[in-house]
């Protein structure tokens, strides 16, 4: 944690409680209360990365068959022989 550039209020808190040497209680309490919601925080940003990695899949597969979908038209059109026909007439 002391790699942060700007560490946010709660992790701040943290260091300061875990560095400190004679703690009550209640700051056991709340240093127990701290390091669990930064693991919660922590699974919570592999799992945003997990979504976005998903995400990026689905817009990767659906450009992919885009993609086959407008090669197999071109060829379509090559077959066919209306590459060369004006677009009037095939309205």
């Amino acid at each position: 944690m002391r790699q942060l550039k700007a560490p946010s209020e709660p992790q701040r808190l943290l260091m300061m409680l875990a560095e400190k040497p004679d703690r009550s209680p209640a700051d056991d309490r709340h240093l127990a209360v701290l390091v669990r919601a930064e693991k919660a925080d922590e699974r919570f940003a592999k799992l945003r990365g997990l979504a976005a990695k998903v995400v990026s899949e689905e817009k990767a597969a659906a450009r992919k068959a885009r993609n086959h979908r407008l090669i197999q038209q071109g060829l379509l059109f090559d077959l066919v022989g209306l590459e060369s026909r004006d677009p009037a007439e095939l309205a």
